[in-house]
């Protein structure tokens, strides 16, 4: 945590004191037309936008929320709750798109989110093989579809409640507050959303992955900026510069 305080502190100089504003998105302005299995569609988690001057940077949240500040207050957030966090991170990837490291900052939509799972699925089979075990740290509908059509050792873990013990596409969903490290101990490779920025579990998430020796690939415009700034693979191959 202190190393990303102080890449932190080095993007934002010169630009603390500018204003932020940030405003959450309806679904169909977040994910337009896509299934209602997506957790956007259904309304259970949102997107917040950010905007410094000409910088654009989302954040998913549960808990949704418009407000307005400079972005060295709105920042000091990562170190609050989840609403705070998502602001803050929001903020931040907003900075980084400004100032030329973040790309594409918009979160994909319609179609895209399973077209997203169709792409991952064969960087996984080249880079792996067909006999990959892969655990889902986080339920993304069109990344499921696509890795269980492709591989036999597919587990996921959720926190949301709602889909804790279903069957999706042919897998039990586990529970993620108990059984995210056995999981990512049994797997070769760990697709981790970029939600867990926001809940505050990426950090145990990648320490597990590191300790038993699993690929970890961080997905999504959450977490995207993060990845950019400190060098980690992320992979979110659809998401846009504008909003459509």
């Amino acid at each position: 945590m202190m190393d990303i305080k102080i890449d932190m502190i080095k993007e934002l100089k010169g630009i603390s004191e500018e204003d932020v504003e940030v405003r959450w998105l309806k679904p169909v302005e977040a994910i337009g037309s896509a299934d209602k299995e997506f957790v956007l569609a259904k309304g259970k988690e949102f997107l917040v936008e950010a905007h410094v001057l000409g910088g654009v940077g989302q954040a998913f949240t549960d808990v949704p929320s418009n407000t307005r500040g400079k972005v060295k207050d709105l920042i000091r957030g990562i170190f609050g709750g989840s609403k705070e966090r998502a602001i803050a991170i929001a903020t931040f990837n907003a900075v980084l798109n400004l100032r030329g490291i973040l790309e594409n900052p918009i979160h994909c939509k319609d179609e895209e989110p399973i077209e997203c799972g169709k792409i991952l699925a064969p960087k996984i089979l080249d880079e792996f093989g067909k006999d990959a075990k892969i655990v889902h740290i986080g339920y993304q509908p069109g990344h499921v579809r696509a890795t269980t059509e492709t591989f036999e050792h597919v587990w996921i873990t959720d926190l949301d409640e709602e889909n804790i013990g279903k069957i999706k596409f042919g897998r039990k969903v586990l529970d993620g507050r108990t059984q995210n490290e056995g999981a990512i101990r049994d797997a070769d490779v760990a697709l981790i959303t970029g939600s867990t920025l926001v809940n505050g579990t990426v950090w145990n998430l990648l320490s597990w992955a590191k300790e038993y020796n699993t690929k970890a690939i961080l997905y999504g415009v959450t977490i995207k900026g993060f990845c950019e700034l400190f060098g980690d693979e992320c992979f979110c191959p659809i998401s846009r510069e504008v909003m459509r």
